[in-house]
């Protein structure tokens, strides 16, 4: 790739450009004017001699010279965060942003501990998405994803994370003791809408109360949290939830449970850089330390 001498800062932008996959996003995470962004894009495909980006009305993806220059950018990024380290004393210095999606449940859980990585590391930016949607695996979607599905696609990696318990609960006050299953036969439920159900997890009240009535139905599982504490009826949480909520109880935990597995979906084209390891590592540390969760000892760092 034949180059007529670049500003090495215009890099930051082709980075970015790619990981956001739009001007807007890629602006946003610049904190630049989406003009700025295609301004220096312009400067880099220049110097370089190439088009980098292939545009459309949705998103850019790069061209089979972005593709070639890609590693490269990424690894003088490193190098520059290292030279900013040494300069300050400091081992590495991770910088830029990384946006992580996560399920519903475990969004807020995951706040804390990512907020205090920013904090330790002030040169990163996490941005945090919580969702209970299925994931279209686009280009500047996200750098890394909590979900509760793997992906084989080979533009990303997935990997196994950790097991989570799931459990029916009920408002701590209900006057019924639900000494055997047979105590909820016909009780009324909280639970998903039935279109809506995109994972085998979300049938686990039919599997473990197969006789309730459901009444109130959401997508989010916050919201069916909301409304087994309001005394509406029983439904099935993660533990995450479920047993950290004082104003809950779990009904029959010794025989009415389920796993799921949550996996961790890397882009490839971030998974070996500073500042995605560090989220990697945060994130299975920050679930490792859940009620109801377990991380495998060769996940757990």
């Amino acid at each position: 790739m034949h180059t007529r001498g670049f500003d090495w800062s215009d890099l930051r932008y082709f980075i970015e450009l790619h990981r956001g996959g739009s001007l807007v996003a890629a602006a946003a995470r610049l904190q630049v004017s989406h003009t700025t962004v295609a301004r220096r894009l312009d400067a880099l495909e220049h110097a370089m001699g190439h088009r980098l980006f292939e545009r459309s009305a949705k998103t850019w993806r790069l061209t089979s010279a972005g593709q070639a220059l890609l590693p490269h950018a990424l690894a003088m990024d490193e190098d520059a965060g290292r030279l900013a380290g040494a300069l300050t004393g400091v081992e590495a210095v991770a910088r830029g942003t990384v946006r992580v999606v996560a399920t519903d449940a475990l969004g807020v859980s995951l706040a804390g501990p990512l907020a205090v990585l920013h904090r330790e590391n002030p040169s990163l930016t996490v941005e945090l998405l919580a969702t209970s949607s299925v994931l279209h695996y686009r280009v500047g979607e996200f750098d890394v994803a909590v979900t509760l599905h793997a992906t084989r696609l080979p533009q990303f990696s997935t990997t196994q994370i950790a097991h989570s318990t799931h459990r029916v609960y009920t408002r701590r006050d209900d006057p019924q003791p639900f000494r055997r299953e047979s105590d909820l036969e016909g009780i009324d439920a909280v639970g998903y809408v039935p279109e809506l159900m995109d994972f085998p997890e979300m049938q686990f009240l039919t599997n473990l109360v197969p006789t309730a009535r459901t009444v109130f139905r959401s997508p989010n599982i916050r919201a069916q949290q909301e409304a087994i504490a309001a005394g509406v009826g029983v439904g099935v949480l993660p533990a995450i939830l479920g047993d950290t909520d004082e104003r809950l109880r779990s009904v029959l935990p010794e025989k009415l449970s389920a796993q799921s597995t949550y996996w961790v979906t890397v882009s490839k084209a971030v998974a070996d850089t500073l500042p995605v390891r560090l989220v990697l590592t945060r994130l299975t540390n920050a679930l490792d330390a859940l009620p109801g969760v377990e991380v495998p000892d060769s996940t757990a760092r």
